[in-house]
């Protein structure tokens, strides 16, 4: 959890931050209020400040060496850049004064930490980012019969499996802020899928995708699972649309898909395999 946020520059900046784009700060730290984290700026400081390098404290910074320094100091940094530019050596730059939101901080906070972070809950269901530790939980629920009828299987060795996730938290959390997520029941705090959004190669779209253990299907919660993160996924990113490949024995699955409101679209072939292509249009509508 990120509790304390420090913007450190350089003094000659604080008109420019306290007066200048006053508002927009104002406005970032009320957002800020309401995630639990307290947002400060520091000026020129002379000399790091431990409480800074905690595990729970995060710094933005526009400054090149105080970059560096905190950087050396294997604290949790992100460098905010107003102008484009894109320095070596850090994990997460938010680019100009429209990515400066708390969203946006919160995510890099989440990537810089390797931290997992709970997407959304439902009446049912806890929706968080995946884990290496979940990986045993997936080879559980894919050995059931028929579940990997219409998905992809997952590696033979469930070492190379593990390398395979920790990848995944890295690139495509780390980069996208989104990807198929761990579905864990509320009640029990059981694991018992996956849901999320994807990008697939050669697609404009993003893909909804899911798999449910066996003995929690005909029950609601793949539909509460996917309708929440679709929710999601059209309040907090700018795609106009989402995508769905199935095919067409899969028949819980297209049911699925039409009672979420995708409408068939073409069939495509995909990896030597046969799909139906279907998509819902989630572009907001304007106020």
């Amino acid at each position: 959890m990120l509790k304390n946020l420090y913007f450190v520059t350089d003094t000659e900046n604080k008109d420019f931050y306290e007066t200048t784009y006053g508002w927009t700060v104002d406005s970032l730290r009320a957002d800020l209020l309401k995630e639990g984290t307290d947002l400060s700026f520091v000026y020129s400081p002379e000399k790091i400040d431990l409480n800074m390098l905690s595990k729970e404290s995060m710094v933005i910074t526009d400054k090149e060496n105080y970059l560096e320094s905190f950087l050396k100091a294997r604290g949790n940094v992100v460098f905010f850049s107003k102008d484009g530019f894109m320095p070596w050596g850090v994990d997460y730059v938010i680019l100009g004064w429209e990515a400066l939101n708390a969203k946006e901080i919160m995510d890099s906070y989440f990537g810089v930490t390797h931290a997992t972070r709970t997407i959304l809950e439902t009446e049912r269901l806890i929706i968080r980012e995946s884990t290496v530790d979940d990986v045993d939980e997936f080879y559980r629920i894919y050995a059931e019969e028929g579940i990997t009828d219409y998905t992809e299987e997952l590696f033979e060795d469930p070492e190379d499996e593990k390398r395979y996730m920790q990848n995944y938290i890295r690139e495509i959390y780390g980069f996208y802020g989104f990807g198929v997520w761990t579905l864990v029941l509320k009640e029990t705090g059981k694991v018992i899928g996956r849901a999320g959004i994807s990008v697939r190669d050669g697609f404009d779209e993003p893909e909804i995708g899911y798999v449910l253990e066996k003995g929690y299907h005909r029950q609601g919660i793949a539909y509460e699972a996917c309708s929440a993160i679709i929710d999601y996924f059209k309040e907090n990113y700018s795609f106009d649309r989402i995508m769905a490949l199935s095919e067409e024995g899969n028949v819980a699955g297209n049911a699925l898909l039409h009672k979420l409101g995708f409408e068939y679209e073409r069939d495509v072939k995909e990896r030597g395999r046969f799909y139906q292509k279907y998509s819902l249009n989630i572009q907001k509508t304007p106020r």
